[in-house]
């Protein structure tokens, strides 16, 4: 991530910890990740463009 001007970041419910999120966000970029299940306060996140991943 470091080196990289991104407006978004897509990425599956395995890179949902809060120290991922905390650094994209440090960067100014917004985290497209859905939230693991087991996630007591489930963060929300754009389901429309986390479809498009396979775009990439």
């Amino acid at each position: 991530m470091d080196g990289f001007k991104m407006d978004y970041l897509l990425a599956d419910k395995g890179y949902d910890s809060d120290a991922i999120v905390a650094k994209v966000q440090a960067q100014g970029t917004q985290a497209v990740i859905p939230p693991r299940k087991n996630r007591k306060q489930p963060r929300a996140y754009d389901k429309a463009l986390y479809k498009l991943r396979h775009l990439v």
